[in-house]
């Protein structure tokens, strides 16, 4: 879908000295993609005094998709005896996506016969959207042998920022047009605007924008321990019993905040608003997406600068950003015991 490259690498080097080891990695991706999305919906229409089920609306969105990611691993080891060992590991990993995003949906008012519509508006909107997550994790263990068992201890610290997605949405429409419809390929209809330009931007307006943003902080520690023996009973017949536990605690901070702006008086042109967003050859060459789409960063813009001009849409508000907004906590404490009695071929396994 795009004609750019990809890059995708990964280098790791690790060593032991004596009693000493190391091991650090880097990993590193970016990859470039397009989507192309073609949404139909049918409705009931009236021509000639019968009802017919035919399109409705036609949804066109298109996505370009530009995807980073870097890794870092590390661990240290330290090795006091030949059956025992100390370690120390921790990750990173930060991705960014950057979709740059063009809607237009052509919404159909009536029909004056079966290939002709009436009542059209187009429905237009460039929204750049940008996903950020970083993850960590460092961990601290213990692993040893003695006297025939076996035991390890583990303490482990993880977080999460998930910064995603922030964007910003101006939605503009032109509005009371007329035009013929070409259905006989139904995966792609048409539209036939005849001498009328339906992408002047000046015929597209709006009276509202919008933002969004949701961000969440993830914060999980652990602790964990294990024992466990083997016996040997005879040649074929052994006795495992294992037993241990795990604590682990969690906390979640959630903000979802959707934002609508209303003008309190008048109309913004998309003229004064337009993006770059094109993709001539969309959907197979079926569709020409663009021209008439605007640049989400140029609505935001000018809201900041303009606020005394808007007001704020308090139902919209209250109904997107309050139910997924919240924090919380978490803990959870268990502990086990089990054995496993094997009898030549047979297991008898049991527990608590």
């Amino acid at each position: 879908m795009v004609d750019k490259q990809n890059i995708d690498g990964s280098i790791t080097y690790g060593k032991r000295q004596n009693k000493w080891a190391y091991l650090f990695g880097v990993n590193y991706s970016k990859s470039f993609r397009g989507e192309d999305r073609v949404q139909k919906d049918y409705g009931t229409y009236k021509i000639n005094g019968v009802d017919r089920v035919l399109l409705s609306n036609l949804e066109l969105e298109g996505t370009d998709l530009r995807r980073e990611n870097l890794g870092l691993q590390g661990e240290l080891d330290f090795f006091p005896t030949e059956k025992s060992q100390i370690y120390l590991r921790g990750s990173f990993n930060k991705f960014y996506e950057l979709q740059t995003r063009g809607t237009k949906s052509y919404s159909i008012g009536s029909y004056t016969d079966i290939n002709n519509v009436a009542g059209v508006s187009i429905g237009s909107s460039g929204t750049p959207r940008n996903y950020n997550r970083d993850l960590a994790t460092i961990s601290l263990g213990y692993k040893t042998e003695f006297n025939n068992w076996k035991a390890n201890v583990d303490f482990t610290y993880s977080t999460g920022l998930y910064d995603q997605p922030l964007y910003f949405d101006g939605y503009f429409t032109n509005t009371g047009l007329s035009a013929g419809l070409d259905v006989s390929n139904p995966r792609a209809p048409q539209f036939n605007f005849g001498a009328v330009n339906p992408d002047n931007p000046a015929n597209y307006t709006t009276n509202y924008y919008t933002n969004r943003h949701q961000i969440a902080h993830d914060k999980d520690g652990q602790a964990s321990a294990n024992l466990e023996r083997t016996f040997d009973l005879s040649e074929k017949n052994k006795l495992l019993i294992k037993f241990g536990g795990r604590y682990k605690y969690k906390e979640d901070d959630h903000t979802r905040s959707y934002y609508q702006y209303t003008l309190k008086t008048g109309r913004l042109s998309l003229t004064n608003f337009l993006g770059n967003y094109e993709r001539k050859e969309y959907f197979d060459g079926n569709y020409n997406l663009s021209g008439a789409i605007s640049d989400g960063y140029l609505m935001e813009e000018y809201y900041q600068n303009n606020k005394s001009l808007f007001v704020d849409n308090t139902t919209y508000i209250r109904q997107n950003t309050d139910p997924d907004s919240y924090s919380g906590n978490e803990s959870l404490a268990a502990a086990y015991g089990m054995g496993k009695l094997t009898l030549n071929k047979l297991d008898i396994i049991t527990g608590v």
